[in-house]
């Protein structure tokens, strides 16, 4: 899990610049995590309170391949009742956790750090 956080380190550092809009298959392709589990354990710690690195970010992909992003509350609600709607048309979206995608960004701490030239 080390050499993975590590890595999405040094990414953050080397991107710095750019808007990162860091998804799941960005992480397993950069790090070149063996296994989902690993992955996954990497950023539950970054996005954690402890490590505090990345900040979770959710958004739904509609049927016109439309981005929009959601609030963890609204994602929350969907999951506990089952049902979510279309945060434009108010339509039921089917099977909506298809749609819905998590991705994360460097928190503003990390970014400060980098922007100063910091270790990270």
């Amino acid at each position: 899990m080390a050499a993975i956080c590590h890595t999405v380190l040094k990414y953050i550092q080397v991107n710095h610049q750019r808007r990162l809009h860091l998804t799941y298959g960005l992480l397993r392709r950069e790090t070149g995590a063996s296994t989902s589990t690993e992955l996954w354990e990497a950023i539950a710690f970054l996005t954690g309170d402890r490590a505090h690195v990345l900040e979770t970010h959710f958004e739904f992909i509609d049927e016109e391949n439309e981005y929009h992003n959601l609030l963890k509350s609204d994602v929350a609600q969907a999951r506990q009742e089952g049902v979510f709607y279309h945060p434009v048309t108010g339509e039921k979206v089917e099977q909506f956790e298809e749609s819905i995608l998590a991705y994360f960004t460097p928190t503003a701490y990390v970014l400060e750090r980098v922007v100063r030239g910091d270790e990270l």
